[in-house]
């Protein structure tokens, strides 16, 4: 079992959850997108297809880059990263951050970098205070990665 949720379980419960949201050509779909968001939106055959051929490549449950799909020969492997950029990502960076998703993270511009460090300094002054998460880093982080990090960094800082 991994380190945090060991940790957190000391605190609370578990409750089997799944993010859904209403993005997709008026289809409620999971995200990140997976196998049930494609048996949502894609015909039966091709969606079967592609799922065959995504365990012949990847474990179960991996998390795959839709760059490393998008470089592959196969066309199926092209449409499906083709069809998961143009329908998640290029909508949800647009609408989140008015911006393309053209960089590796959105928050990466010129002036964001600029105005993080001007932060990042002002903290920096501050005895005895870390900043951690999405908003103090200026990185995207799942629920998962932030908590490891405030563990990790507790138990490198802190403890």
């Amino acid at each position: 079992m991994l380190e945090y949720v060991i940790y957190l379980s000391r605190f609370t419960g578990w409750m089997e959850c799944q993010h859904r949201v209403l993005v997709i050509d008026g289809v409620n779909v999971p995200l990140p997108f997976n196998f049930n968001s494609m048996e949502r939106l894609l015909p039966e055959g091709p969606s079967v297809r592609i799922q065959e051929k995504l365990l012949e490549r990847y474990a179960y449950g991996s998390r795959v880059p839709i760059p490393e799909i998008s470089g592959k020969d196969d066309p199926d492997m092209r449409f499906l990263a083709g069809y998961v950029y143009r329908k998640v990502f290029l909508n949800y960076t647009m609408k989140q951050w008015g911006l393309r998703p053209e960089e590796i993270d959105p928050t990466v511009t010129e002036e964001s970098q600029k105005m993080y460090r001007e932060y990042r300094g002002l903290a920096e002054e501050i005895g005895d205070l870390t900043l951690l998460g999405r908003l103090a880093e200026y990185r995207y982080y799942d629920m998962d990665d932030v908590v490891k990090r405030a563990l990790d960094v507790f138990e490198g800082e802190v403890r």
